[in-house]
């Protein structure tokens, strides 16, 4: 909790971002334009589902 508050307190002290209101709210302020999104190949979502699936069952299996 105090490293918490402290990485805060740092950030308005040294970075001049108020990090307190965008917590709150879920909206900060942001300058320029935002990146574009880049989202990652469909196949890795697909691999990943499929890998995941084999090792919950063979979490399931075997222990």
């Amino acid at each position: 909790m105090a490293l918490h508050v402290s990485a805060i307190i740092a950030y308005r002290v040294f970075k001049k971002q108020n990090l307190v209101r965008p917590m709150i709210t879920g909206y900060k302020q942001m300058d320029g334009q935002p990146s574009p999104l880049m989202f990652k190949p469909l196949i890795m979502a697909v691999v990943t589902l499929l890998l995941s699936g084999l090792a919950v069952y063979l979490l399931l299996t075997y222990f």
